[in-house]
């Protein structure tokens, strides 16, 4: 795959509705042109449309974005090509991509994230340690009940009590994930995603091992691109599960959604 491809991911047209964006951070190590290398991170937008089916949208890096103004005009490169209509989101707790968002899709729901806590994990542990831990993390953002909650939330205290530094770090993610329990529990369920965001996540940061540096977003971007395809082709859900879920998200979205079904 040539730049040109790259190129026409980024520009492709978008579905007019999505049940949601995920956005997935990674640190790559960029050149700046002068021998001077910084770590920076660069998000990477997925969509998931009415169907069930995930798709890459676009990728920047958050140093480059500090107003809501930058953000709001990114966001405008999404409905230029065609999206029209957002329900929910997963976004870090970043306000100013927060409030661009919701300019620019005033009817869209945003959630907090995981990202934030997976982050925390990977700058302390290695991958193959880290898969416990975020079994963890997957059952206090997506148990069944508030009671499943707080049961996970002890778990994690108790079996990590060795470790006060991360239960400290991870404490107030964990709070807010709470909020996220007013949603249904088949929509936290598809909306959170957990492993297709695990998965994605520990791709992501191999291939930003591959090389020393990266000169460009393109470039990194050329290095994901099987990794894209293969996300882009995966079912994710039967079909069954997704009519379930467009069931449970149609009374109340109907007027929302209903043309783009």
């Amino acid at each position: 795959m040539n730049n040109q491809t790259i190129n026409e991911l980024n520009k492709r047209k978008l579905d007019g509705c999505y049940f949601c964006i995920y956005s997935v951070p990674v640190t790559i190590y960029f050149n700046d042109g002068d021998n001077f290398i910084n770590p920076k991170t660069l998000i990477m937008f997925f969509g998931c449309n009415l169907q069930g089916k995930r798709r890459f949208i676009s990728s920047v890096i958050l140093e480059d974005f500090s107003k809501v103004s930058d953000w709001y005009d990114f966001f405008l490169t999404f409905k230029n090509r065609g999206l029209n209509v957002v329900l929910y989101s997963l976004l870090p707790n970043i306000s100013s991509l927060r409030k661009a968002l919701s300019l620019a899709f005033p009817e869209i729901e945003i959630f907090n994230s995981y990202s934030d806590s997976i982050a925390i994990i990977n700058r302390y542990f290695t991958l193959k340690y880290s898969d416990g831990t975020l079994e963890f993390i997957k059952k206090i953002f997506v148990s069944k009940t508030l009671v499943d909650y707080e049961i996970a939330l002890d778990d994690f205290r108790n079996i990590y009590s060795n470790s006060q530094f991360l239960i400290d770090l991870l404490e107030p993610e964990f709070i807010n994930a709470k909020k996220n329990y007013k949603l249904d529990f088949e929509i936290r369920r598809h909306l959170f995603a957990f492993y297709f965001f695990r998965e994605l996540s520990k791709k992501l940061i191999v291939i930003s091992h591959s090389e020393p540096f990266f000169s460009s977003v393109d470039h990194f971007t050329s290095k994901c691109i099987n990794i894209i395809q293969l996300v882009e082709k995966r079912i994710y859900c039967p079909k069954n599960e997704w009519i379930n879920l467009i069931n449970l998200i149609y009374p109340t979205k109907k007027d929302l959604i209903k043309c783009y079904l």
